[in-house]
């Protein structure tokens, strides 16, 4: 992915946090469980904003590939930060509503959940994640990438992250 440092280091906000091919347990895709994608993500925050860069290594179904083949760019989802039973209680008011559930996973090496909920159609045009990041479990995680960003003095604007 040559192409994420350049770009990477044109938005200049703080270290981008690289996680590369992460792969999702209990993968489904619009309603049907399929194999899962291969992605790395970069994250980065700007204040209480987090931006997330998500790079698909694989022609596997995914909203993100949908959206580009689509023939968009820029923002294609917001999300919803919630705790492990906050996420279970939206997730529950949200498919009673009627919103349909576009992708939901566990992110395989960390635990988190995460459900897209297809609102692409209102608007804004974007579809609505929910996940459990603000779970005890995954919140220091998150945390620590904002600190950074508080911290940050412009040099190694990439850090990679293990798996």
């Amino acid at each position: 992915m040559p192409q994420w440092s350049i770009g990477l280091r044109c938005l200049v906000l703080a270290h981008f946090f690289i996680k590369r091919h992460i792969y999702f347990d209990s993968y489904i895709y619009r309603g049907k469980a399929a194999p899962s994608p291969c992605v790395s993500i970069a994250l980065a925050n700007s204040g209480n904003l987090q931006i997330e860069i998500i790079a698909q290594h694989d022609d596997a179904a995914l909203i993100y590939k949908e959206y580009l083949d689509k023939g968009h760019e820029g923002l294609q989802h917001v999300s919803a930060w919630l705790t492990c039973p906050e996420f279970d209680e939206r997730k529950a008011d949200l498919t009673e509503r009627g919103y349909e559930i576009a992708q939901e996973c566990t992110i395989a090496s960390s635990g988190v959940r995460l459900a897209y909920f297809s609102t692409e159609h209102s608007p804004g045009g974007f579809i609505y994640e929910i996940s459990d990041l603000y779970d005890e479990r995954h919140y220091p995680r998150v945390l620590g990438i904002k600190e950074a960003a508080a911290k940050w003095a412009g040099s190694n604007a990439i850090v990679e992250v293990k798996l």
